[in-house]
């Protein structure tokens, strides 16, 4: 499975910037980030946990999957008790842990500053946007926050040091 999802996010690298704000791939190739964080609760696919997966599932697709008593389970085979909010860390390789910080780091180099704000009101993108900060913040990195706020906090940083 290691290598399986290795080669995809390989294949899929040089198009992950576009893929960001395409309506119909933006929410697996979140869905693929949340995976690949050890951290990170998998949204659940039942109706008890609707709101909680935001990050990936958009309100229109919500409102379509309730509409059409569309259910589904988890791959991951959680029971009732995970999953209420619970956050547990899964076991994920080194390599993938690795290579999901690689394909952020290259996203940073790809995308130019005025495509990262733009892409933070854009209505698909702004999603792509929230989580990765939010992976980000999990690394105790802040290259993207610092794009986003115009070097604020390298600003911070440097006066601080004074």
């Amino acid at each position: 499975m290691t290598t399986l999802v290795a080669k995809i996010l390989n294949i899929l690298q040089p198009s992950i910037p576009a893929l960001l704000t395409n309506p119909h791939a933006s929410p697996p190739v979140r869905l693929l980030l949340i995976v690949l964080t050890p951290t990170r609760t998998v949204p659940a696919l039942n109706e008890a946990e609707e709101g909680k997966g935001g990050i990936v599932r958009s309100k229109k697709s919500g409102k379509y999957r309730k509409g059409q008593a569309v259910k589904g389970k988890s791959i991951f085979g959680d029971d009732e008790e995970k999953g209420k909010g619970k956050a547990t860390d899964r076991m994920i390789p080194d390599e993938l842990v690795a290579l999901k910080k690689e394909v952020l780091e290259k996203l940073l180099k790809e995308i130019s500053e005025v495509e990262w704000r733009s892409m933070g009101v854009h209505a698909v993108g702004s999603a792509a946007v929230q989580l990765l900060l939010e992976l980000e913040s999990e690394d105790g990195t802040s290259a993207l926050l610092d794009i986003l706020t115009d070097g604020l906090i390298s600003h911070i940083r440097t006066s601080s040091l004074r």
